[in-house]
């Protein structure tokens, strides 16, 4: 779908320009973009002609976005800022939102540091649950190796779902990164016991993340889902009460690589 066919209420034209300039200086632009359609979408469904942003419209898609974070409304409502300080350099009596009425930014959540015996538990959960041949014969092997790569690599999370088998070199026991953040790629290093104990094969050690169910990529919301049930089980559940977050599994590979727990081998 391309923009020309999204952008479609008064802000359209300015909009397409304002998304173009970003990408014309190298970033990829999609959050904020989604955003920008996000806005455009609710303009649009307010009546024909489409209305304009004014600080009515602008106080109503506000409200509209009451049921996220308030540091989720705040970030989304600086793009429209921006853009509106943007659109004044063609238009200089348009509406620029007052960031003193934003939404004031929470603290963020204290991150939970997993320890080598929780990991350890996530991997024997994994181990001891039985696959279903007929849904996803590699369920719970592709979510235990996706647990090790995080924990030994360092790996966020775009990067470890967009690994291929093609990315793992076995004579080198290395991971290809492709275009990760600021669109460089890299060789990443891999434990011998991360890839050992990932229970694959030595030549083809990230099959699990390459399957196809039904048709359908396995999903990296699927994996969290299993990792949050994981995490809820008795005996696993950190306070605060708060799930697990993929950052929470990143740590610096030297660290992991040094010294991995007997569970990663089998």
């Amino acid at each position: 779908m391309t923009l020309q066919n999204t952008f479609r209420s008064a802000l359209a034209k300015d909009a397409l320009r304002y998304v173009a300039l970003k990408r014309t200086l190298g970033r990829s632009f999609e959050n904020a973009t989604s955003v920008l359609l996000n806005l455009d979408g609710f303009l649009l469904g307010l009546g024909k002609p489409p209305a304009d942003l004014t600080p009515e419209t602008f106080r109503q898609w506000s409200q509209a976005l009451k049921s996220l974070s308030p540091n989720t409304r705040l970030a989304r409502m600086r793009i429209v800022r921006s853009f509106c300080i943007y659109r004044r350099r063609v238009t200089p009596d348009c509406f620029v939102p007052d960031p003193s009425q934003f939404p004031k930014a929470c603290p963020l959540l204290r991150p939970h540091i997993f320890s080598e015996t929780e990991v350890a538990r996530l991997l024997g959960h994994c181990d001891a649950l039985p696959e279903n041949p007929a849904r996803s014969p590699l369920r719970w092997a592709g979510t235990r190796l996706a647990i090790v790569l995080l924990y030994t690599t360092g790996l966020r999370r775009g990067e470890l779902f967009r690994l291929t088998p093609l990315d793992y070199d076995p004579r080198a026991n290395t991971l290809l990164i492709r275009a990760s953040k600021f669109h460089k790629s890299r060789l990443l290093p891999l434990p011998r016991r991360s890839s050992q104990g990932s229970g694959s094969t030595p030549e083809s050690p990230l099959r699990g993340l390459s399957f196809r169910s039904r048709g359908r990529t396995l999903a990296l919301e699927s994996i969290q889902r299993r990792l949050c049930l994981h995490w809820r089980s008795p005996g696993n559940k950190p306070a605060p009460s708060v799930g697990p977050r993929w950052n929470q599994e990143r740590r610096r590979p030297t660290t992991a690589n040094s010294r991995l727990p007997a569970q990663f081998r089998r």
